[in-house]
Order: C-alpha cells, then sequence, then structure tokens
C-alpha cells in the first residue's frame, strides 16, 4: 500500500482558506481527490500528469461532472494551488506533491525501506 504525508496545517494555507470559501466542501474533496492522482501517478511514472487525465479520473472518482471539476481546477491554477505554468501546458503539478514524489523515487533509486524495490539487485562496492 502506498501513501502520502499530508501536511496537517494545509487548512491554514490561505489558497486552500479561499478554497474552501469559493467552492467549499465541493472544492476541498476535489483538492483531495487530485492530491490522490497526482502522488499515485508520480509515484507510478516519475512523470507529470495530464491535466485532462486528472480531471476525467477525479470526476469519476467523485461522481461529478467533468465540467464542474474542470472549473474547479482552473480555479485552482489560477490561485497557484497547481503550477500555473505547466497547467497552462496540459499537465497537472504542485509543490506538495512534487517534493513527495522527489523524495519517494530518490529513496527507490537508494533502495531503501519506503520505495519500491529497484528492478536489478544493487551492488556493494
Amino acid at each position: 500500500m502506498f501513501y502520502f504525508k499530508v501536511a496537517y496545517d494545509m487548512p491554514e494555507d490561505e489558497r486552500i482558506q479561499d478554497l474552501v470559501d469559493a467552492w467549499g466542501v465541493e472544492g476541498w474533496g476535489v483538492w483531495f481527490a487530485c492530491l490522490f492522482q497526482l502522488y499515485r501517478h508520480g509515484n507510478e511514472t516519475q512523470g507529470p500528469l495530464e491535466t485532462d487525465k486528472m480531471v476525467r479520473r477525479v470526476a469519476k472518482f467523485l461522481e461529478m461532472d467533468v465540467e464542474r471539476v474542470a472549473d474547479i481546477c482552473s480555479w485552482m491554477a489560477d490561485e497557484g494551488l497547481f503550477n500555473k505554468e505547466m497547467w497552462e501546458r496540459g499537465f497537472s503539478t504542485n509543490e506538495h506533491a512534487s517534493e513527495a514524489i522527489n523524495t519517494y523515487w530518490t529513496r527507490v533509486e537508494n533502495g531503501k525501506k519506503g520505495g519500491r524495490p529497484p528492478t536489478k539487485p544493487q551492488v556493494k562496492t
């Protein structure tokens, strides 16, 4: 089972407070569903997740209209919860996911606990 850490003070982030003010619990749910998708994709591929794919997956998972999820996600990109430059290029990423994913792959490459085992045996010299 894979997991990701969530900062317990995330609700104190002004961007998150603005998200809840603008979209309510629906925005909060979309935010977390997006984080799940970003972490899962990043841990599996090391690459950014296509925005359209993330939106479709989140809409399906939350049983929401794809356009509604896209509107909320676009708002989040405008507010800085997603990297705006990457968003405009069709990819989804943010600082929370990027840092955790980079840490994960560093652990994998070093063969440490908490990462998937390397595909070939590590030889100590």
